[in-house]
């Protein structure tokens, strides 16, 4: 679609929802315009409260939406503002027919700045009105422009809980430091700006983030536990904590983390292997057994973490869940020799030799230069009774790792097929 065709379907979109809700739409409509008249600065792309704060000249440019839409609305309000003063009220009526058109499509600091303009010329004619009648000492004429004034000041400055952008440009700057290797001046600049930055959580969040992608994980553990005094109820929080605290090689302080996570369904994908992983690093085997066996099969959506919860599996001495993982670890890379490789070696564990063959001649296949897959063939021939072959596998293990003497004494075993028969260490 061109970009007029575009326009147009949301164009028209709109004013089917105008006309089936009038009611609500009327309502957007004035909600709009009380953001349009606000001091707050609706951001777009940058805030404007973030430039004023920072230690440029814009601190001082104290005028504002404040103060120049109170002044510059009295300003039409004015007694002798007659209709016959024409070069007045071609500014005058910008100030409506702009703003209107401004909130009937969207209301942003970016699109409301050009009323500013017109505002500061009512405002100045506002302004040399009241000095005119009080130095005329007429100061009963003040009254209904005062009262204008006041309601317009008033709307003006309610706080309509907008935001400003500040705290995301401020956050932006703290993880921008980061990303220059300015540690140390990012962690000043969030302890300057903690206290009035509207999402505090969230801001050391990102931090913690940018540096984690920074390889400090320690200091991002540091973030992580600050965010979490601000919302400590964040399953993102508590994630991206056991995270890091697995990178710093502390699983036993990243279970607790990865289990409120995994167990509130949040990102079970990312959190599941992860609390695996932590509670086998803290020698809790049995516990991280029993919960890869209630996992779905497809919560590993990579063969590396198949991979993973197989030999995990195998590590606690559980084949059945060993064999489920290095089968979904195929299903997901059935090119990758490893896969293969592992697939067989368990199911040759498991006294399942018929079914070890073809996954492990697939893994030799694949990748003809492993010695550990010729071994494990030899083995699955030689208890499938097959020994012509165990013996050409074999013969291919020694040729690629001459050194393995317990492979050459096993060949040399082979005619006596009950010596073969209930050998599993191979």
């Amino acid at each position: 679609m061109s970009t007029g065709e575009v326009s147009n379907y949301f164009y028209l979109l709109a004013w089917d929802w105008i006309r089936e809700h009038p009611a609500d739409a009327l309502k957007l409509f004035l909600r709009k315009i009380a953001i349009l008249v606000n001091r707050t600065s609706v951001a777009l792309n940058y805030s404007y409260d973030f430039y004023r704060q920072e230690p440029t000249l814009l601190r001082f440019l104290i005028v504002g939406p404040w103060l120049l839409v109170p002044l510059g609305l009295a300003g039409p309000c004015l007694p002798s503002q007659r209709p016959g003063r024409s070069g007045f009220w071609v500014w005058a009526s910008f100030i409506p027919i702009y703003g209107l058109s401004v909130a009937a499509f969207f209301v942003s600091d970016r699109h409301r700045l050009p009323l500013l303009v017109p505002l500061c010329a009512t405002s100045a004619a506002t302004i040399g009105w009241l000095i005119d009648r009080l130095r005329a000492r007429r100061a009963a004429q003040l009254a209904a422009p005062v009262l204008v004034f006041g309601l317009a000041f008033a709307a003006a400055n309610l706080n309509l809980r907008l935001n400003s952008g500040l705290g995301d440009e401020q956050t932006t700057q703290a993880v921008w430091l980061i990303e220059q290797g300015e540690f140390r001046q990012a962690q000043e600049y969030a302890a300057r700006i903690s206290g009035r930055h509207p999402h505090p959580g969230m801001l050391r969040f990102q931090m913690g983030i940018a540096l984690a992608g920074a390889g400090r994980p320690e200091d991002a553990i540091a973030q992580y536990r600050q965010a979490l005094e601000f919302d400590g109820n964040r399953d993102a929080i508590h994630l991206a904590l056991g995270q890091a605290l697995a990178s710093a090689n502390q699983p036993a302080e990243a279970v607790p983390h990865l289990t409120r996570v995994y167990d509130g369904g949040y990102e079970r994908k990312t959190s599941g292997p992860l609390l695996v992983w932590a509670l086998a690093s803290a020698g809790r085997h049995e516990e991280a057994v029993r919960r890869l066996s209630a996992f779905p099969d497809g919560i590993a959506t990579q063969s590396e973490t198949a991979l993973y919860l197989g030999s995990t599996a195998l590590d606690g001495q559980d084949l059945d869940q060993a064999i489920r993982w290095f089968r979904r670890a195929v299903a997901l890379a059935p090119g990758k020799a490893e896969c293969q490789f592992k697939l067989g070696a368990a199911l040759l564990l498991a006294d399942r030799a018929r079914e070890a063959l073809e996954p492990l001649e697939t893994a030799a296949r694949l990748d003809p230069q492993n010695a550990g897959t010729y071994r494990n063939l030899a083995l699955a021939y030689a208890r499938c009774g097959r020994f012509a072959e165990a013996v050409a596998r074999g013969e291919e293990a020694l040729r690629l790792d001459p050194n393995d003497t317990q492979l050459r004494a096993f060949l040399k075993s082979l005619p006596r097929r009950e010596q073969v028969s209930n050998r599993k260490e191979w």
